[in-house]
């Protein structure tokens, strides 16, 4: 499982430790079984030829492809064989062991047809092919009850458990190492100061409105308005994503309705400050100050959005094994 902290926590452990991150966690992860994969392969054209020696009809055939066919399916059955040790799984046991005990009842027929066991493994004799008996070939290859047949049917079963058990799901410990520019660190936490002064404010519009008064609220707002200006209008060479450019197209769109809350630009719109002196109860102001920091306003929501982008795109939570926990402050 990830572990989990609140984005100022994860920052303040980053610094805290040489502004690097390390920690090892238990996940599960999703793995293919090769075995198993191995094993479907050789179902796969086992159960081809199957299919085509199933339409062998005495004297009707093509020569060619009847060997071709019979030396495919002996090739995929020895694979089958090879690996079956290495399947555990108990239904696809028993289906292998009826497959072997099929070809094993049908061996004096295979070896009237060139096929025959060599060390453990079924082999083809060409020679011998050509002097196939007709009747031989009719037993394993034609009608109801012949040996593709009963292979066929057997195959449809294994397949299945084989596909029940392709993916294994097993516990891995991951490893998660990073290191971070303290430039970086410093700009995420900068991210963090934006969301942050951006939810106060606008928990405080409703006091706002009412037209604030006492001068410890009317302080804290204009703190707020002070460190928002630092924190949401960024300049950054190497910024990790187009978030941050947003955010101070963003506020250069709004900069009418922020000069408004005595936020504005320097000439070279490279700085926003707050003025201290913002008389911050007449109407324009509460008019401004809802339409930036107000329930569900689109300035606000955007500059939340856009900071949380340039912060995970810093931090990388995903990519060090951190689930954030989402506090607004």
């Amino acid at each position: 499982m990830a572990v989990q902290y609140t984005p100022s926590d994860l920052v303040n452990h980053i610094t805290q430790n040489n502004y690097s991150y390390k920690n090892s966690y238990k996940k599960k992860i999703t793995q293919v079984n090769e075995d198993v994969e191995k094993l479907q392969d050789n179902m796969t054209s086992f159960k081809k030829s199957v299919k085509w020696l199933k339409k062998y009809k005495s004297g009707a055939s093509s020569v060619t492809r009847l060997e071709k066919e019979i030396k495919s399916l002996i090739k995929s059955y020895n694979g089958m064989s090879q690996n079956k040790d290495s399947i555990t799984d108990k239904d696809i046991q028993k289906q292998m062991s009826k497959l072997d005990k099929l070809f094993t009842e049908n061996t004096k027929n295979f070896k009237k047809i060139g096929v025959e066991k060599v060390k453990g493994k079924y082999v083809f004799d060409s020679k011998k092919f050509e002097e196939a008996d007709e009747k031989a070939l009719s037993a394993l290859f034609e009608g109801y009850g012949s040996f593709v047949d009963k292979a066929e049917k057997i195959l449809r079963k294994a397949e299945s458990s084989a596909e029940d058990i392709h993916y294994d799901r097993i516990e891995t410990t991951i490893n998660n190492s990073m290191t971070y520019k303290e430039s970086d660190v410093n700009l995420a936490k900068f991210m963090l100061l934006a969301q942050q002064t951006g939810s106060i404010l606008s928990d405080f519009n409703s006091i706002v409105q009412a037209g604030v008064t006492a001068p410890d609220i009317e302080g804290a707002i204009k703190t707020d308005l002070s460190y928002f200006s630092i924190a949401a209008y960024k300049f950054y060479e190497n910024e990790p994503s187009g978030s941050l450019y947003k955010m101070q197209d963003l506020c250069i769109a709004n900069e009418e309705k922020l000069s408004k809350l005595g936020l504005t630009f320097d000439a070279d719109k490279k700085q926003l400050s707050f003025d201290m002196s913002t008389d911050i109860t007449t109407q324009e102001f509460k008019d401004a100050y809802n339409e930036l920091f107000g329930k569900g306003a689109e300035f606000g929501k955007k500059i939340y959005e856009y900071a949380g982008d340039v912060f995970n795109g810093i931090i990388k939570p995903d990519k060090i094994g951190v689930s954030l926990i989402d506090v607004s402050v």
